[in-house]
């Protein structure tokens, strides 16, 4: 019964408690994502609660930020610093193709508006924020709107259908949820190119 939406152990409504939400929000939301609830009870003794959760489930510490109205993380191991480029900093070289210098290296310049094709107003580079990733093969920058700051999320597997629906998912590794709702896309470091917006 504790279960059941609407059901209190309360004889009274409180600001904080009384109104039968509660176990059932959380049983429903764990059964969301695949894991599972139970509940042992001994009158007179106490009960003992089993959260099974499923292991697909992992802890990511993220950088968030946002290209035009949709969020992202990036894994924070893969981020060396973040910036806001002065005028001047981005170039282009003979093959057409951005370019950064940091600290003496030149990085190429990654446009995630562009591989994702979301509309965003930052056209020139220093009207955005930079970031200098590293992943498995090689640095490079990428080019977004705006950074929110670092979060502790819980990063889910994409549903397959998406994969059936765009081909343009290359370079998400999942996506993770937070305590507002919203919904972010984790960014795969090791499969972002610039390949995707063309």
């Amino acid at each position: 019964m504790i279960f059941l939406p609407g059901f209190s152990t309360k004889e009274k409504v409180t600001e904080y408690s009384g109104r039968g939400v509660g176990m059932d929000v959380v049983r429903r939301n764990i059964n969301q994502i695949g894991g599972s609830l139970s509940i042992e009870s001994i009158p007179g003794k106490g009960l003992i609660q089993t959260i099974r959760i499923p292991l697909t489930l992992t802890i990511v510490d993220g950088m968030k930020f946002e290209v035009g109205n949709i969020s992202f993380i990036v894994p924070t191991a893969a981020v060396e610093t973040a910036i806001q480029p002065e005028p001047g900093d981005v170039f282009v070289d003979p093959e057409g193709n951005e370019m950064i210098m940091l600290l003496g290296q030149c990085y190429s310049v990654v446009r995630i508006g562009k591989i994702f094709n979301i509309e965003t107003k930052i056209e020139k580079p220093e009207d955005g924020m930079m970031m200098h990733l590293r992943s498995e093969e090689k640095n490079f920058c990428i080019l977004f709107d705006h950074l929110d700051g670092e979060y502790q999320v819980v990063a889910k597997t994409l549903p397959d259908y998406l994969e059936k629906c765009t081909n343009r998912m290359k370079g998400i590794s999942g996506c993770a949820v937070l305590g507002d709702g919203s919904i972010n896309l984790i960014l795969d470091v090791n499969n972002l190119t610039d390949d995707e917006g063309e």
